[in-house]
């Protein structure tokens, strides 16, 4: 279904946009031949524009370099200020001073001071604004547009003025008495520099107006272009999603298979403890479906006993900041039977760092620690028989070489047990030499599965020396 809704989007905006790639086409050849003509003046207005950004960026630069400077003592922040502080204060002096540059300076000489003042102006820039002043010296907006940056370059003088008083203050009240003059001239600096831009724009407006022939052109140009652009990023964004699409149900059908999969207990709550999503095994841990836990309190599930532990648990986690808790506890279902559950927990954090909730995977253990209980009761049952029926008996692990003996062990040959070593030397030691190979001949013998198990009789050495 979504493949037919897609080819026939499609192929519907790629007819629309075709229309309108032959269009420019179209008057393409018009746009050549009076694009010479408007060229010029719009290179002026773009540039007074590029500059103006430029200048703007320069100022918000200070600003914050100044800031980091108070903050930090940072001497990178403080010259960081005064360069861009600079760069905006160039700007605006050479604008308060375009007519009256125009009476006293050679046409070459103006240009050079535009482009050592703007770095980013090559020589046909300044040509073209200075030709284009030259032209346009008597209208009005040009005279408030020098009035604008007069004003703008005094208010960048006083703040100038300003930061050296409020990087060298020792104490918040002065500082902050200062910033408040600081931020003061900037309103102004600003509410001037926004003029600025609108009789940029005024100027730009009335320019148009005289060629407005051009404008016309431009504007079937810029349509037909924006309508070639459309089209190429229509098409890659079209076949992008119809692959996001695909990767998506494929990485959906993975995380079902994954989640829904799994015998463990995956679960997710927020930061209040309730959960937010369950799968399959809460029915067979909780006793309740998934959708019936959702918005229940985790906790009331843990067992009584084990409800403080976690608690300290997650606590020691979270001063921790490590990335993943291991731990064991209860829970009890809703039908009263208890789970031994192994946990792996993560928090969740936003793009702050602030914890948003937790995921966790649970795995049941209650047959394991089950065993582990039947063992360890095991083992206390046959050390009771040992010890009652004064046997002495003896282990040996062979990867550890560890060799575990009870007390009436080491009575029987007149030791302690605090006197008998844990390894194997100590007990070969003790044989009779003459019984020493049989010996071990015979646990060979069980160890390469030709007995059924090491039974024989052989002699050792008792503390006082007898055997």
């Amino acid at each position: 279904m979504f493949n037919n809704i897609y080819n026939t989007t499609s192929k519907s905006i790629q007819q629309r946009l075709y229309l309108q790639t032959i269009i420019i086409a179209i008057f393409l050849f018009t746009m050549i031949c009076i694009s010479i003509w408007t060229e010029n003046t719009l290179t002026m207005i773009t540039a007074i524009a590029r500059f103006e950004r430029t200048h703007t960026v320069s100022r918000l630069e200070a600003k914050v370099s100044l800031l980091e400077y108070i903050d930090n003592r940072n001497d990178q922040a403080k010259e960081s200020f005064y360069t861009n502080m600079a760069i905006t204060q160039s700007y605006n002096k050479v604008f308060s001073n375009l007519l009256v540059m125009r009476k006293f300076k050679f046409e070459n000489e103006f240009v050079k001071i535009l482009e050592t003042t703007f770095k980013e102006a090559d020589h046909n820039t300044a040509v073209i604004i200075v030709n284009r002043i030259k032209v346009l010296y008597w209208h009005p907006i040009i005279k408030e547009l020098v009035d604008y940056a007069d004003k703008a370059h005094r208010a960048g003088e006083k703040i100038v003025k300003l930061a050296p008083l409020v990087m060298s203050a020792n104490n918040e009240v002065q500082i902050s008495s200062i910033l408040r003059e600081i931020e003061r001239n900037e309103a102004e600096f600003v509410s001037n520099e926004h003029s600025f831009s609108k009789r940029c724009s005024d100027l730009s407006n009335e320019i148009a107006n005289f060629v407005s022939y051009f404008s016309i052109t431009i504007l079937i140009f810029s349509v037909g272009f924006v309508s070639l652009i459309t089209f190429l990023i229509a098409k890659s964004l079209l076949q992008q999603a119809v692959k996001h699409a695909c990767d998506l149900e494929v990485s959906r059908r993975q995380y079902r298979n994954l989640v829904e999969g799994t015998p463990d207990l995956i679960i997710r709550i927020d930061v209040d403890g309730r959960f937010v999503f369950l799968n399959h095994a809460a029915k067979e841990i909780y006793g309740l479906s998934p959708e019936e836990c959702i918005g229940r309190l985790s906790s009331d599930f843990i067992h009584p006993e084990d409800k403080e532990p976690t608690i300290d648990a997650f606590q020691a986690f979270l001063k921790s900041g490590k990335e993943i808790l291991k731990y064991e506890n209860r829970l009890v279902g809703i039908d009263g039977r208890e789970h031994h559950m192994a946990w792996s927990i993560i928090a969740e954090k936003d793009e702050n760092h602030i914890i948003t909730g937790f995921a966790s995977t649970g795995r049941d253990i209650t047959e394991r620690k089950q065993a582990e209980e039947a063992l360890i009761e095991s083992e206390e049952r046959f050390k009771m028989v040992l010890d009652g029926s004064q046997l002495g008996y003896w282990d040996w692990d062979i990867e550890t070489n560890v060799v575990h003996r009870n007390e009436r062990w080491a009575e029987m040959i007149g030791y302690t047990l605090k006197e008998i070593e844990l390894n194997v030397k100590q007990w070969t030691d003790l044989h009779h030499p003459e019984d020493r190979d049989a010996t071990w001949q015979s646990i060979q013998d069980h160890l390469e599965n030709r007995t059924s198990a090491h039974n024989i009789e052989y002699r050792m050495r008792t503390k006082n020396g007898d055997y």
